[in-house]
């Protein structure tokens, strides 16, 4: 991913379902320090403490959120 911002071909890195002991070791190794972290938001999950690292290191926590439209896909196959 960093050969392709070096080259041009992107302008940032981003990092989608990590958790927070997943994303200090990446954050650590990284040359290019990514952009956004999207994590999912809801009541059961809040990911507080996630959030507050990407504060920390001023990365953008981007909120993954879930409507039933998006859910859809989920049905049981005999009711589609």
């Amino acid at each position: 991913m960093e050969a392709l911002v070096d080259s041009g071909r992107c302008r940032a890195i981003g990092l989608s379902d990590v958790s927070l002991l997943l994303l200090q070791p990446i954050y650590d190794a990284a040359r290019i320090k990514r952009a956004v972290v999207q994590v999912e938001a809801h009541p059961y999950l809040p990911e507080a403490e996630l959030s507050q690292f990407c504060k920390q290191i001023e990365i953008a926590p981007f909120p993954q959120q879930r409507n039933r439209s998006d859910l859809a896909h989920l049905r049981p196959a005999s009711q589609h």
